[in-house]
């Protein structure tokens, strides 16, 4: 749960801090640093290390259209969780959505 509270703290921080100056909420690289779990990654570029977090060793971050943002985060090669971002037109509102490798919400 806190891994989570800290993800979209961090991701409220980024997309706060871009949505001033550029055309999407999420260009850029986007970066993470949650206390010990931390990387840069481009969007929609190949994955990158993770470092940090025992339950996945990349993470993919893709851009499906201006205010989407999907992770993908993989352990030895196998796809282990993915969130999708999404900020609402309003500029204000936020929804996350995590699903792992049974198909479960969360």
């Amino acid at each position: 749960m806190h891994c989570r509270l800290r993800s979209a703290l961090a991701f409220l921080g980024i997309v706060a801090g871009s949505h001033a100056l550029a055309a999407s909420v999420f260009d850029g690289a986007w970066k993470a640093d949650l206390d010990e779990n931390h990387y840069v990654a481009q969007i929609d570029a190949p994955a990158v290390a993770l470092v940090g977090d025992p339950r996945w060793d990349h993470v993919a971050v893709k851009m499906p259209d201006p205010r989407t943002l999907e992770e993908t985060m993989s352990k030895d090669g196998e796809v282990r969780m993915r969130s999708r971002w999404s900020i609402d037109a309003d500029g204000v509102t936020m929804h996350a959505r995590f699903e792992n490798t049974k198909g479960e919400v969360f």
